[in-house]
């Protein structure tokens, strides 16, 4: 008789091997997590993040444009043959392929883009940067391959980004025109056409400063998108006129119940009850509290 293998609970195999995954993950970093000397000062890396310095004038989504365009998407520009004209079409790359990222604020110049591996990090170094950033072409030493990834250098430049993040918005999709959209338009065109980005791997010393919205000059100049005013939602003005009719014949039956004349017969109903009421309240009741009484 052959013994009968339990079958694992659903995803119970999937987690642990996610939770393996993060292990081996996060010792890889600090593996990769290495103290370099940068023009006579020590910094320790941060080898899954970018950083980016230049973004004054950029947003988050600005900057996500930048990463996305670059990295996640492969870009085709062929002439299209009834117009003529140069057609520039956005692929996404593979799934696997994508690499996953966020932007971590430092100051109101400069940002950290935070990836999953050093791998990916390294890969959108390369990708970003006007020259070869990535080491794994030519066979080098450890420390010039690092030293060559501290070094910050100038990128590609963000000027197709500001088109791309217009073709790629979901407005933009569905064909959809918001209120704002010309004036973000311009605003985007003047403020971003002259944007100058450098990049470099991230120390560990780039961390956002305490109350760093304080001393931003992009707040000052946009706003702070949650302390916009919302327009008020417009009041239709049938609701409201059925809303002060309702109120007004409310109004009015209280007025018609206060004038009514009280007749004989409700009159003596009110002093039988008053009566009932006064009857009641002499009649003896039991206290939960009170003892009862004794005999003498």
């Amino acid at each position: 008789m052959t013994d009968e293998i339990p079958e694992p609970a659903p995803y119970g195999g999937l987690l642990v091997q996610s939770i393996e995954d993060e292990n081996d993950r996060a010792k890889r970093l600090a593996e990769q997590t290495v103290d370099v000397s940068v023009n006579g000062t020590s910094e320790t890396l941060r080898p899954e993040a970018i950083h980016i310095r230049g973004v004054n004038s950029l947003s988050t989504k600005n900057i996500e444009a930048f990463i996305n365009y670059y990295v996640n998407y492969v870009v085709t520009t062929e002439n299209n043959e009834e117009s003529g004209l140069p057609t520039t079409t956005y692929t996404p790359v593979s799934g696997d392929a994508q690499r996953k990222f966020r932007v971590q604020w430092i100051n109101d110049g400069a940002v950290n883009i935070v990836f999953t591996t050093h791998e990916d990090a390294t890969h959108a170094l390369d990708q970003i940067s006007i020259t070869g950033a990535n080491p794994a072409v030519v066979p080098m030493p450890v420390i010039y391959q690092v030293n060559l990834l501290v070094q910050e250098r100038e990128t590609k430049p963000y000027t197709p980004v500001i088109e791309f993040q217009k073709r790629t918005t979901l407005a933009h999709r569905l064909g959809v025109e918001t209120e704002t959209s010309e004036a973000q338009t311009s605003n985007m065109d003047e403020d971003e056409s002259a944007v100058v980005l450098y990049a470099r791997l991230s120390f560990q010393s780039d961390r956002k400063v305490k109350n760093a919205a304080v001393y931003s000059r992009y707040y000052l100049l946009h706003g702070e998108p949650e302390r916009r005013p919302h327009k008020k939602r417009p009041i239709n003005p049938k609701k409201r006129r059925h809303q002060r009719d309702y109120s007004d014949d409310l109004f009015a039956d209280k007025l018609q119940a206060r004038a009514r004349p009280r007749g004989r017969e409700e009159v003596e109903d009110l002093f039988a009850d008053a009566m009932a009421r006064i009857d009641r309240s002499r009649s003896p009741t039991r206290d939960r509290s009170r003892s009862p009484m004794r005999d003498e």
